[in-house]
């Protein structure tokens, strides 16, 4: 966001980010008017309003105004919404994209004509340039047309539009193969099916140490709890397939994308996460209001209260797992000795503060507030001078090397420490479950 040139703001994209350049697009033009860069955030906190709010009219035509009401409130108070919306990332424009999509699509497969099919094929684009899971929504959405027979005289010219949205996203796939080499996501463990049905309890309540390399108990009672909010949502999702055409389109956006990455995960690409798959959030909460709204009249509204009281506990709960300050760890390390070409190791792990959640959750920020705002890169294994190497590790993380620190500093519970130089520093940083990062100039 703060390179001179939007080319160079691309080429930072490629080099350090895991999403496709249309949000670091429009965060540079925002840091170019003059604005602090902090200023793009009101990209995702705009997506987030506009969100809650559409969601409220979408879901109206198939839900009483309490219940459609419901649903955006879900919305607009849901943890992880709220949480990644405000961040200096992609994720709620993301999400407003993966509606506005299912709005025009059907718009555009009811009547067929230029405007429609234009407007479908911008937002397809849009999308696809805001996250590459956008893929999986199309791919729902599209087998919703599929599989409306009332819908074929329009199908061929709606799927022409969608392929043509598909078009600039190609021009940007020679870039992904170097996105997928940075291991962004290299934190996330192996395949589990609890975390898989999990992710929709993780849209309104921390999902704390569930999406960690490590493999982690979350205990009978959490794990129970929620499954439970999978099996509200798969029944959100069946009331609302009774409603009609385009309750069927919810139930298919609310599910779909979530199978679809959790089989992608299946297959060994571990990169499934809450926030990746955040498009399915508003169907599945205007599933769960469809539930609601089929109960009895007068346990309808009860049980939306009930609901949404869990959302706001959820959101209260997540503001107070406030982050480290990042600025002090970082002064720390230049205190310690780090200078420009120092190594840093970086742990992550089990933790109900999802910014400890992994080493990349700390690389960024804290990388940010280091003199010249290096850009750190994984260690590949390539020869690599060592001058000097630190460690910032989360409690009860990084035991095996800080424990030979040299000098040892505290943050908010965090170790910050200054540990020694040696040959097999990279392995012993791995065996104890960490990551060693090196400048990306070298």
């Amino acid at each position: 966001m703060v390179e001179p040139t939007l080319g160079a703001a691309l080429d930072r994209v490629r080099d350090t980010e895991s999403t496709p350049p249309l949000w670091y697009a429009l965060a540079w033009v925002v840091e170019q008017t003059g604005a602090p860069v902090e200023a793009a955030r009101g990209i995702g906190v705009a997506a987030g309003a506009l969100l809650a709010g559409l969601l409220v009219v979408y879901a109206g035509r198939i839900l009483p105004l309490w219940a459609a009401g419901l649903a955006g409130l879900v919305v607009a108070l849901g943890g992880q919404l709220v949480l990644r919306g405000a961040e200096l990332r992609a994720y709620g424009l993301y999400a407003l994209l993966a509606l506005a999509f299912a709005w025009l699509l059907e718009r555009a497969a009811e009547a067929p004509r230029g405007g429609r099919l234009a407007a479908l094929a911008a937002v397809t684009a849009a999308g696809l340039l805001t996250h590459y899971f956008f893929l999986f929504v199309a791919a729902a959405a599209l087998a919703w047309l599929w599989t409306r027979p009332s819908l074929r005289p329009a199908r061929s010219r709606v799927v022409a539009a969608t392929a043509a949205g598909v078009v600039p996203f190609i021009a940007w796939t020679p870039f992904l193969g170097q996105q997928v080499e940075n291991q962004r996501f290299s934190w996330i463990g192996d395949f589990s099916l609890l975390k898989a049905v999990a992710v929709y309890s993780a849209f309104v309540w921390n999902a704390g140490p569930l999406y960690v390399r490590d493999l982690v108990d979350v205990g009978r009672p959490e794990a129970l709890a929620r499954v439970g909010a999978f099996v509200l949502v798969a029944a959100g999702c069946a009331a609302a397939w009774r409603m009609g055409a385009r309750g069927r389109l919810v139930a298919l956006l609310a599910l779909g994308p979530v199978a679809l990455a959790a089989l992608l995960w299946l297959a060994g690409e571990n990169l499934f996460t809450a926030r990746n798959v955040l498009a399915s959030a508003p169907f599945a909460a205007i599933a769960v209001a469809a539930l609601a709204a089929a109960l009895p009249r007068a346990a309808g509204p009860v049980a939306g209260a009930a609901l949404l009281a869990l959302v706001v506990a959820g959101l209260v709960r997540e503001h107070r797992l406030a982050p480290p300050a990042y600025d002090r760890i970082a002064d720390e390390l230049v205190e310690l000795g780090w200078r420009p070409g120092g190594q840093l190791a970086l742990y992550g792990g089990a933790h109900e503060l999802s910014y400890l959640g992994s080493a990349y959750a700390l690389r960024g920020p804290v990388t940010w507030y280091l003199p010249g705002r290096p850009t750190f890169v994984l260690y590949d294994g390539a020869p690599q001078p060592c001058e000097r190497a630190f460690a910032v590790a989360p409690p009860g993380r990084g035991l095996r090397v800080v424990e030979r620190a040299e000098e040892v500093r505290k943050v908010d519970g965090l170790t910050v420490a200054r540990v020694p130089c040696a040959d097999d520093l990279r392995r012993r940083v791995g065996r104890s479950a960490g990551f060693l990062f090196v400048p990306a100039d070298r």
